[in-house]
């Protein structure tokens, strides 16, 4: 369940907390717990992001919000108590998959939620784009965000199918196949996002700029 979680961006610090040397240690469980609380504590953020981007002034997302960090804090205590359900890392495994399998959903939701709002507030502004209005650049980022979002959706989904299957992700081709796009696709459209290269950008504002400028004739004339 560890590795698999990691897949999702889960800070490998509560891994290092499970490995043989430290499994069942007071300085083992310390460690798993500080790192699960980071992951958590990272969703929520996440969480938080979107609702503050998109949904500030909505009382629903507002609740939204609040069950989602309530949600977070139940994961974190049940995984914690039960990873301490054992002796080897066989017999816990049963214990805490359900949890496991419980934060991988919720990264799911917190990626399905932001893509939704992004896809959203994308549309909006490609009508105002159409009648001349808005910045094409600003539309593609929230297209990309939201695009990643959902390529991120696809992956959790990979795994927690994995994880109710008991099957380790990382070791079937199938689903690492599916993994490895998944999360190049995320990538990709965060790096054009957030860096994206002087030439990406000329392209989408391509037909705004030669609009802009004056033709030929209008020089001579």
């Amino acid at each position: 369940e560890l590795s698999a979680i990691d897949c999702c961006g889960v800070e490998p610090v509560a891994a290092v907390g499970r490995l043989p040397g430290l499994l069942g240690t007071t300085l083992g469980d310390a460690v798993f717990a500080v790192g699960l609380a980071a992951t958590q504590l990272g969703i929520a953020l996440f969480c938080a992001f979107t609702w503050r981007v998109f949904r500030s002034d909505a009382l629903w997302a507002t609740l939204l919000l609040l069950g989602l960090a309530g949600a977070l804090g139940a994961e974190w205590l049940g995984l914690l108590h039960a990873s301490t359900r054992g002796a080897t890392m066989e017999e816990i495994l049963p214990h805490t998959r359900p949890w496991a399998i419980a934060i991988v959903m919720t990264l799911a939701f917190a990626f399905a939620w932001t893509g939704a709002e992004s896809f959203a507030h994308y549309r909006r502004l490609r009508r105002q784009l159409a009648v001349g209005l808005g910045d094409p650049v600003v539309a593609n980022r929230l297209l990309l965000w939201a695009i990643a979002g959902f390529a991120t959706v696809l992956l959790c989904a990979v795994i927690g199918g994995c994880l109710r299957a008991g099957l380790a992700p990382l070791r079937h081709a199938l689903p690492l196949g599916a993994i490895g796009v998944a999360a190049l696709c995320a990538s990709s459209c965060w790096t054009l996002a957030f860096l994206p290269p002087a030439w990406y950008l000329a392209a989408l504002r391509g037909p705004i700029a030669q609009a802009g400028e004056p033709s030929h004739s209008t020089h001579s004339a």
